[in-house]
Order: structure tokens, then C-alpha cells, then sequence
């Protein structure tokens, strides 16, 4: 299932972004370089977007694939996982940029 893994692969790339993007807000607030703060915040939001469009349009295809045959349990517990993941960065990066 390569697919899968492939979105999982971009979700994650747009995820750790976002949690990077994040972190240099928070630091930049901090050394009250708001500007600086202010374009991290928009930067980690457009990759949490960027994340949310993948992630849809990997629910799209997976719901599609199980369709036509049932995934392999590998790759089925790798989508579970993926899931579950995103979800809690998404809590995590939502959380800092508050």
C-alpha cells in the first residue's frame, strides 16, 4: 500500500513543520519579537492547512481503496496510527500557537 504510506509520509512532513513553525513562535513571543512571532504563527496555521487538505483527501482514497479490497493489516494499522497521530499533533500544535 503505497499510497498510504506516502500520505502518511507528506501528513507527518507538514505536521513536524507546523510543530517547528510553532516553536519559533513561542520563542520569538517570548523575546517579544512580535512580527517575527506574528508571520511563525500564519506560517505553522498554513501548514496545519496543508496537513488537514492532505490528510482529507488520504480519507478520500483510503474509504475508495477499501472499496474495491480490504487493506493489508500492515497498512491498515499503519492508517490507524497515522490517524491517531494526527490528531494529537494537530491538539499539540493548536494548543501552542494559543
Amino acid at each position: 500500500m503505497k499510497l498510504v504510506h506516502k500520505f502518511i509520509e507528506q501528513i507527518d512532513e507538514e505536521l513536524e513543520g507546523a510543530k517547528e513553525y510553532a516553536e519559533r513562535y513561542i520563542e520569538n513571543r517570548a523575546k517579544g519579537n512580535s512580527n517575527r512571532a506574528s508571520k511563525y504563527k500564519e506560517m505553522a496555521g498554513d501548514e496545519l492547512r496543508h496537513a488537514g487538505y492532505v490528510y482529507d483527501f488520504a480519507v478520500m482514497d483510503v474509504a475508495d481503496i477499501k472499496k474495491v479490497y480490504p487493506m493489508p493489516i500492515e497498512a491498515e494499522e499503519a492508517w490507524t496510527h497515522a490517524m491517531k497521530h494526527y490528531a494529537e499533533c494537530v491538539a499539540m500544535v493548536k494548543h501552542m500557537l494559543t
